[in-house]
């Protein structure tokens, strides 16, 4: 995964590099670009993530100290969380907790643009 360098303060979607991948086994194309990691910025990491249409994260958990939150910028997805599947659009933030189950799926149009925050457990 590509890293931008720690002095790039600034970072927008249009001009971001990003790496194509399936992620947590999911189907179709998710675009990445890691913004930042390391405990220096208080997380793990911070992604922009673009998913494209009928693409997906697949339903993954994560371990008993570590928290993920997802901040939907644009588009329409579908969210499971917590046993519940809901829609989620523009201006949802959805906290996945630890040992969590989860999932996003790309159910419109365009791209799913979202920012992917993994907390530090303390």
């Amino acid at each position: 995964m590509h890293t931008v360098p720690i002095n790039r303060l600034s970072h927008s979607f249009a001009t971001s590099y990003f790496d194509a991948q399936t992620a947590h086994e999911g189907q179709g194309t998710v675009l990445t670009s890691r913004v930042v990691t390391g405990p220096e910025w208080g997380c793990n990491f911070m992604d922009l993530v673009a998913l494209l249409p009928k693409a997906s994260i697949g339903l993954h958990e994560h371990g008993v100290n570590d928290s993920e939150i997802y901040i939907i910028i644009s588009g329409e997805g579908e969210m499971v969380l917590a046993g519940k599947v809901f829609k989620v659009d523009q201006g949802f933030v959805l906290i996945n907790p630890p040992r969590g189950r989860h999932a996003l799926r790309n159910i419109g149009p365009a791209l799913l643009k979202l920012v992917v925050l993994d907390i530090l457990d303390r």
